[in-house]
């Protein structure tokens, strides 16, 4: 592997992973104030209401793939302006089409529900769903023509907008769960308009049948897979939704708010993970590929395992100063889905690789043994423990698949897991839980020599090297860093 090819990797990481970073804490604030200033029932509804908008994203993926965007600017360069303009003239049309079919299904919203604030924002929904389908849109763009710079900015310029405009309309002006939805809709228009200058194409309408085929054909089993995903990790709120009421989708989305953030940050490493795989692949890099994959699981997964032992130890005190004592019975959620989160990022990291290899049918075989593991936990364990049951059943969920099902089909294409590396992290956590939950440490300086001796722990045990602290290190000497283009 090339340092050119290290450094590269590592500076659009950076890059793309500080821009995500200031959105993720700019949106963490954001939805503080939400939770803080809105009753629980009208915080609840509109976490709804962004579930189902995400539900129809999925819908509108099987048409059109942001992936194969991605993948067909990065092999295809010249085509670019025609994959460019096709792209966006097909989503807006499935943007419009799908919009106004969802406002059909608000007497169902209702009838299941029975919330007269998600009544009120449905109305909202076909607008919402437009932005939000051409905001990820053009994300996948930048991100097939290599422009980390410019979309780690306009993340910060939208993560800034939208807590403005949440603090203006809830904290000084007072108004309830509309001014929430209407600073989200206003901080998604700033993102468009930032994002469509940065990718600097002329406007157009053009639709080049034979090239959406192409992109369709690509895009399709992982628009099947983006619907799995979407039931494995959202289908827990309309099941809470149903069968506890909106106060537990309330608490159950401060439980799982950090973890998704961290989810989000990931996503920084992974979009440039994705494209770094897929040239490797496609230039017959077979062994570069598997040492990148299994590096990158090996470092993710002791990142977020220490993230997990961090908030196991701190958990009531982190939902107190974040979120206040009304949240505090979210807790133990908050601990089952911050390890959760650990397997969750691994199997996202195989599952690109398998992308990436160029068998975008394997994912969707993965998520629909996911798809059903986490609908019979749900089922089974949200009537017994309400919305920590759910946090329960991603747990089970999440372990059980990838550390099967993923890793078996990895092998199928010759691509090795090393098993040492992925499980350390995973049993040294699972050592140092077992003795928290036996000796249930309440001094503050303990709980804080616990998590430093665990991260101090990885050096001796091989799980963090010199050799990765000095790849890393050697990366930032361009004087170009974060700025510089992956060519």
């Amino acid at each position: 592997m090339t340092h050119e090819f290290v450094a590269r990797f590592v500076r659009g990481v950076a890059g793309v992973g500080l821009g995500t970073l200031i959105q993720i804490l700019l949106g963490l604030l954001a939805f503080l104030i939400g939770a803080r200033w809105l009753p629980k029932d009208q915080f609840g509804a509109f976490v709804l209401f962004q579930v189902i908008v995400l539900f129809f994203l999925m819908i509108a993926d099987v048409f059109l793939q942001k992936v194969s965007i991605t993948r067909f600017l990065i092999a295809e360069p010249d085509a670019a302006n025609d994959i460019i303009i096709t792209a966006l003239s097909y989503k807006l049309l499935f943007g419009v089409g799908i919009g106004c079919t969802v406002l059909g299904l608000r007497p169902l919203a209702d009838y299941l529900f029975q919330s007269p604030g998600l009544s009120r924002l449905f109305i909202y929904l076909p607008l919402f769903f437009l932005f939000s389908s051409l905001d990820e849109l053009l994300f996948s763009i930048l991100q097939g023509m290599h422009r980390y710079r410019e979309i780690a900015l306009s993340q910060v310029v939208t993560g800034l907008t939208r807590l403005c405009v949440v603090t203006i309309l809830l904290v000084f002006i007072h108004m309830d769960v509309m001014g929430l939805l209407y600073a989200f809709l206003f901080s998604l228009a700033v993102s468009i308009l930032f994002q469509w200058c940065w990718v600097g194409v002329r406007p157009g309408f053009s639709l080049h049948r034979a090239l959406y085929v192409r992109l369709f054909r690509f895009g399709f089993p992982l628009g099947l897979n983006s619907i799995l995903t979407f039931f494995f990790a959202k289908l827990d709120r309309f099941l809470l939704g149903a069968m506890v009421g909106l106060s537990g989708v309330a608490s159950y989305e401060v439980a799982a708010k950090i973890p998704d953030n961290l989810q989000r940050l990931y996503q920084a490493f992974q979009s440039v993970f994705f494209p770094s795989m897929s040239e490797l692949f496609s230039q017959g890099r077979r062994q570069e590929a598997e040492a990148v994959l299994n590096n990158s699981l090996r470092l993710i997964s002791f990142v977020s395992i220490s993230a997990a032992l961090f908030v196991l130890l701190f958990q009531d005190g982190l939902m107190r100063l974040l979120f206040s004592a009304k949240y505090v019975g979210s807790a133990p959620a908050f601990s089952l889905l911050m390890i959760s989160l650990n397997m969750a990022l691994s199997g996202n990291l195989m599952g690109t690789a398998l992308v990436a290899a160029g068998r975008s049918d394997r994912p969707v075989r993965i998520s629909i043994v996911m798809t059903v593991v986490t609908l019979c936990g749900n089922l089974l364990f949200i009537p017994a423990f309400g919305f920590v049951g759910a946090a329960l059943a991603a747990l089970v969920a999440n372990y059980c698949t990838n550390l099967t099902t993923s890793i078996w089909y990895l092998r199928k294409e010759g691509i090795m897991i090393s098993w040492k590396d992925l499980l350390k992290p995973i049993l040294l956590f699972a050592a140092y839980a077992a003795f928290i939950l036996l000796l249930k440490p309440e001094s503050f300086a303990f709980k804080t020599a616990l998590v430093c001796l665990f991260v101090l722990s990885g050096v001796p045990l091989s799980i963090v090297s010199k050799r990765d602290l000095c790849l890393i290190l050697s990366a930032f000497h361009s004087k170009n860093f974060v700025t510089e283009p992956m060519k």
